[in-house]
């Protein structure tokens, strides 16, 4: 296949129309008026700040449930399922932020936490609403019999971040 060209190439070298005039070659850069100190130094804190976390530790009691409901995998796995999905949906958390921590008899008891992150005023009405209006939370759970809550703690705690520590300058 042979090439063909549409135009015919210019003669070199080609005009150009309203320039201004070239610099001399090569161009460099103007120095700085006095020199900066390397590195800059900038203030640092020796670790980083720790973070307030709010949890609701609840333990909610089904009185109809029977506790040998629960050595069957499938009745364990979506009655879990179920009560995270509760809690999260009233609470405006997401269900990875509800940790089921026991479920024991006595009826069946369920202990539980409810992470609000930095957020203890949600925290407090959520505290307030499963103590006084559990059935409303547990909306998916209710075939179980009366439910009722026994613990509603709303605890702030302390934790460290995962960061870093900075490093000494060279």
């Amino acid at each position: 296949t042979a090439l063909v060209n549409a135009s015919p190439p210019t003669a070199s070298p080609t005009a150009l129309v309203n320039a201004s005039s070239p610099t001399d070659s090569p161009t460099s850069a103007s120095p700085t008026a006095a020199p900066t100190a390397s590195p800059t130094v900038s203030p640092t804190t020796v670790s980083p700040t720790p973070l307030v976390v709010v949890s609701v530790y609840a333990n909610v009691t089904f009185s109809t449930l029977d506790i040998g409901s629960f050595d069957n995998a499938t009745f364990n796995s979506t009655f879990t399922a179920n009560y995270k999905s509760d809690v999260s949906l009233s609470a405006g958390v997401s269900t990875s932020a509800v940790t089921v921590v026991s479920i024991q008899a006595s009826s069946v008891t369920v202990a539980s936490i409810i992470e609000f992150g930095t957020n203890s005023a949600r925290a407090t009405d959520f505290s307030t609403k499963i103590s006084n209006l559990p059935v409303d939370v547990f909306t998916s759970l209710k075939i179980y019999g009366t439910i009722a809550v026994t613990t509603a703690v709303v605890d702030p705690f302390t934790t460290s971040p995962t960061t870093a520590s900075p490093t000494a300058a060279p």
